[in-house]
């Protein structure tokens, strides 16, 4: 399944430690705008926004994900997912990237990462990537973050085919910026 990925118009390999200049420069907790719908996982423990225009697509269990246009060449896709396996925010673009070739993705390229993000909620690291999926060879670009909260930690995922990533980048990008944990 495609994780949250955001596209990007320039790529940075430089690890971002708060400067404007790194691929997560935009971040900041920032509430959804009016007429956006919302995912809601675990029993209302989480939640993140999505733009209109996007759907409700399927997930994995105990996740919730939405995606803008068809399956499988999602031309934008996010997902929230519980925390599952030996995701840690020290090393989690390494975890992320690995995970991507483990899924038999190709090409997986780290673009750059962060650390000290800021959520409602909770705070976290995220890794810039971009690959070719397995099936049917789509390039896409992606943010992927891991978030711990108070009781909890969450993968979220944005991610944006290669065609369309600087129409759809920015809601991608609010997307991320509108998660929630308690």
């Amino acid at each position: 399944m495609f994780a949250l990925a955001l596209a990007f118009g320039a790529r940075n390999a430089v690890a971002d430690t708060g400067d404007s200049g790194g691929p997560f420069a935009w971040s900041k907790p920032m509430s959804a705008p009016s007429g956006w719908h919302r995912l809601v996982v675990a029993g209302g423990e989480a939640s993140l926004s999505y733009p209109p225009g996007f759907t409700p697509a399927t997930s994995d269990p105990g996740a919730a994900s939405a995606a803008l246009g068809p399956a499988p060449a999602y031309r934008a896709y996010l997902n929230v997912t519980p925390r599952q396996g030996d995701e840690r925010t020290q090393d989690f673009a390494a975890f992320r990237t690995a995970h991507l070739r483990d899924e038999g993705d190709r090409l997986v390229r780290d673009d750059g990462g962060a650390s000290g993000l800021h959520f409602f909620g909770g705070a976290g690291s995220g890794v810039a990537d971009d690959y070719v999926t397995r099936a049917g060879s789509h390039h896409y670009d992606e943010f992927a973050v891991l978030v711990r909260g108070r009781r909890d930690s969450w993968v979220v995922v944005g991610s944006v085919l290669a065609p369309d990533v600087a129409k759809l980048r920015p809601l991608v990008e609010r997307a991320i910026d509108s998660f929630r944990t308690n």
